[in-house]
Formats: C-alpha cells, structure tokens, sequence
C-alpha cells in the first residue's frame, strides 16, 4: 500500500484518484481473486484519508468488479484484476514428517514468517509426509503442480532420501533445509552446522570434568545427525553412546 496524505479536492477526481492507487496496490502485493483486501478503515489510515473517502474509492472498484463486498464478511479482490483464482495461486510447499514439526514447532514459526516476507504473493502450504507410500503422495503432489503451473518452490526439511531423489528428478524449483545426502547434491540446502554443534557440547563437558555422554537423537537418522555424532566423537576419548527415541 502507497503511504501518503493527499491534497487533491475531496470530489469526484479525488476517489478515482484513490481508486487507481488502491488498484496498484493489489497488483504490487500479488493478491489474487478472491483474497481479503483491506477495509475501509484499514484503506483509510494507510493512505491518510478519512473512512468516507476509502468508501468512496473503493465502491468506484466494485462498480467496476476489481473489488467485491461481501456484506458481513468484508471486501475480496474481484475477477476484474486480471489475476488468477486465489485456489490457483502460486503455492511454496513444506515437505516434513508430524514427529519433526513438532519437535522443532518454535523455531518454525521465524522462518515460515522470514519466507512470506520475503516471497509476497505465494501461499504456504505445510505437506505432512504419511506414514505409509510417501514417495506416491509426494508425486502426485508434484504431478499436479507442475502440470497446472501453481508449483512455485518445494522446501524439504528432514525428508529422507527418496523423496529428496523424487523431488530432484523432477526437476521442481527446490530447497534442502537440512542435509542434503550424495546422490541430491544438486539441490540448494541451508544446514546449521551439526559438526561444530557436537563439538562443542563435547567441549563443553570434558572441561566440567564429565567422562560419559548420552547421545539422544531422533527415531529417523539423517546425514545431519551423523555429522553431530561425528563432532561429539572429535574430543571424546571414549566410545559414544547413541540411541534413539
């Protein structure tokens, strides 16, 4: 939404005036056919003019069905903006497992934030992996959205390594939050660095005087996980247990 206070007359010229910038404001935010839009009061503080005046502005896109009001639900982007359907929409897909997304619940809450900011006019769907048959579940989700264009990016976070092959040979636009494995290379990933965070958990132990260690990780054991076991073995003299929960 344009910030700014307007001089112009409060007639006619003016609420076209208003109208026009409310229309760039739905293209430069990427709103498609039916999604929410502002509403008369939020229109009105943004660009500094009073309630009346958004009113005005925006029955003139009604009229004109780049807006359509829903007495009691709101206002709603309308077909007139030359934008697709909002079930068409351009979709970032989340692919994990239930136990991974709740273990790591808090820390999923920033990034999802970070990455509608950054990627404005895309909606995120989460894509829990089923227990059972996941490679036939991931491609049918790929099929269909590369097949109707709404596929925009697929991040996998914790997926194992057939669905990060699947992904990869399909060739969708994808990202790797994790450790990626050899043969998926290719794939772009963003990984905390699991060695250096075994290290110095070990550091830190053997200086307070300890001299056994517990290692508690996940039922699933991926390429991240042995690169922390691996750092925890860097100072440790004795053998290490692991276990799984």
């Amino acid at each position: 939404m344009v910030f700014m206070n307007t001089t112009a007359d409060s007639g006619p010229s003016k609420a076209h005036w208003l109208a026009k910038r409310m229309e760039e404001d739905i293209h430069l935010r990427g709103l498609r056919v039916g999604e929410p839009y502002l509403t008369t009061a939020q229109a009105g503080r943004q660009l500094g003019i009073s309630k009346s005046m958004a009113y005005r502005a925006m029955k003139i896109l009604v009229a004109r069905q780049v807006l359509v009001s829903h007495p009691g639900r709101g206002t709603f982007v309308g077909p007139q903006t030359g934008g697709k359907p909002f079930g068409q929409m351009k979709c970032i897909h989340i692919l994990l497992t239930h136990d991974l997304f709740q273990s790591s619940e808090q820390s999923t809450h920033g990034w999802l934030a970070g990455l509608a900011a950054t990627l404005p006019g895309n909606s995120i769907r989460i894509d829990f992996l089923p227990p059972h048959d996941a490679d036939t579940h991931v491609g049918q989700l790929l099929e269909q959205g590369l097949a109707d264009g709404t596929l925009s990016a697929v991040i996998l976070l914790g997926c194992p390594r057939a669905i990060q092959e699947q992904v990869l040979n399909r060739g969708a636009p994808a990202l790797v939050l994790g450790t990626d494995y050899s043969s998926t290379r290719q794939l772009p990933s963003v990984d905390t660095d699991q060695f250096e965070t075994g290290r110095l958990a070990a550091e830190y132990l053997l200086k307070r005087g300890y001299r056994r260690i517990a290692l508690l990780m996940r039922e699933m054991w991926f390429p991240g996980d042995q690169s922390m076991y691996d750092g925890v073995g860097e100072h440790w003299m004795k053998p290490v247990w692991a276990t799984t929960r």
